[in-house]
């Protein structure tokens, strides 16, 4: 039997599912793999703190570095979060030669080069499944399963918070009330402008179009938009449309082999696969050159989610480090996928366009002729009767290029009819 020595750094709601799993399955581990995991090391930052486990205190420290520089540690779970110190402590692990594990895609998003190359010079490896959609095996998908593909899109649902939220929109309840509500649940922090501002779908489209794309995209080649700014109105306007509104990671890979990465409320399907991905699971679209779409889903965060996938990857380190490949790839490794990030405005897409307008002649007129003066077909349109002096115009276009549409939206903005700033969100046909 071989026995592997954990660290943990951070026993909060993921180190102590973590714990949790260990103590579920060992037996299991040790009979299909024949590995033994004893959790020598942990770090906390109060060793006096009510936890959702208890732990041996002997093992306890809070000081972090004691994990990362123990001899008697083989594999560090990194689990506090953040950038840093836990950049810090994990390049300190990987130059001691040690397996890091992290759930962390804020760290990964944005120092991967830097850790990967760490995880090189020092024979080692740096494992991040549950950086991404949480009990999803959705990184080994892309580096293993699909491997065999070159990758044309990826969409996906890939905040938990947010589609909770959307979903209790949908239902009629305001965007506060449901994130009041998401905030209760535990589903959402005291501060929630990471996850409604689109930033956490943000990093982890970041990371999913880096292994699709063999080069390293940054958080910062993002387009980002949350749905802080979503109103009730555009929710019911789609779903008399036959679509739910979702926040969607739109991952593409443009003709002249960029990749065009956004994160957007999106208009899709009701009965489409990733419309039907409600609460807080997520749900990921990918399409390979060979194998066409494949589609995941499940758990997309919390305690048990993170956890598998967490010792998931701990399962994966052992095997690697047993058979002695463990050096033998570092995590990432870049390849000639692609040439760089495209510009949003030059992806092609469908769009939903809302127009509040004076209830007056020829207003519709002048607004359709803006459109197609910038190349915009229309494929519907929807203008509800009013008793004020006021009404909403929903346009369906079909395929238009983002500038164009973008170019049609200033000039709307500046008519004297329109009485407020137009909304538009992109619209995917999935099946």
């Amino acid at each position: 039997m071989k026995k592997f020595r954990v660290g943990i750094i951070g026993l909060g709601t993921v180190g102590s599912g973590v714990v949790e799993c260990f103590r579920k399955n060992g037996a299991l581990f040790a009979s299909r793999y024949g590995f033994e995991y004893d959790v020598t090391k942990v770090a906390v930052r109060n060793l006096d703190s009510k936890r959702l486990v208890e732990v041996d205190r002997s093992i306890m420290t809070t000081n972090p570095e004691d994990v990362v520089n123990a001899d008697d540690v083989d594999i560090v779970l990194e689990l506090m979060g953040g950038q840093e110190p836990a950049r810090t402590l994990v390049l300190k692990a990987l130059n001691n030669g040690k397996a890091v594990i992290t759930a962390n895609k804020a760290l990964i998003a944005e120092s991967g080069p830097e850790l990967f190359a760490a995880a090189e010079a020092n024979g080692t490896r740096i494992f991040f499944e549950a950086s991404v959609a949480g009990g999803i095996p959705i990184i080994k998908s892309l580096q293993e399963g699909l491997s065999s593909n070159g990758i044309e899109s990826i969409h996906g649902i890939l905040n938990g918070t947010c589609n909770f939220i959307l979903s209790c929109m949908e239902a009629g309840t305001s965007y506060t009330d449901a994130l009041a509500d998401a905030q209760r649940l535990g589903y959402a922090e005291a501060d929630p402008t990471l996850d409604v501002g689109g930033g956490d779908a943000g990093h982890k489209a970041a990371i999913l179009a880096s292994l699709a794309f063999g080069q390293w995209f940054t958080s910062d080649m993002v387009s980002v938009r949350g749905i802080d700014e979503l109103d009730l109105v555009d929710i019911e306007f789609a779903r008399d449309a036959g679509y739910r509104i979702k926040l969607i990671a739109n991952i593409l890979k443009t003709e002249d082999d960029k990749v065009s990465i956004d994160v957007q409320p999106t208009l899709v399907p009701q009965a489409s696969m990733i419309g039907s991905v409600m609460d807080v699971y997520n749900g990921i679209k990918i399409l390979g050159n060979t194998v066409g779409d494949t589609f995941f889903y499940g758990q997309g965060a919390g305690k048990d989610a993170t956890s598998s996938a967490v010792v998931t990857d701990v399962i994966d380190a052992s095997q690697a480090i047993a058979s002695g490949m463990i050096k033998d790839f570092s995590g990432f490794k870049a390849f000639e996928g692609a040439s760089g990030p495209a510009e949003l405005s030059a992806v092609v897409s469908r769009f939903y366009l809302r127009v509040v307008v004076e209830d007056s002649p020829k207003v519709l007129s002048t607004i359709t002729g803006i459109l197609g003066d910038h190349n915009i077909s229309i494929a519907s349109i929807t203008q509800k009767e009013s008793h004020e002096k006021s009404v909403p115009v929903v346009i369906l276009t079909h395929d238009v290029l983002t500038k164009e549409l973008e170019a049609a939206l200033s000039n709307l903005d500046s008519l004297p009819v329109v009485l407020e700033k137009p909304r538009t969100y992109r619209l995917e046909d999935f099946d």
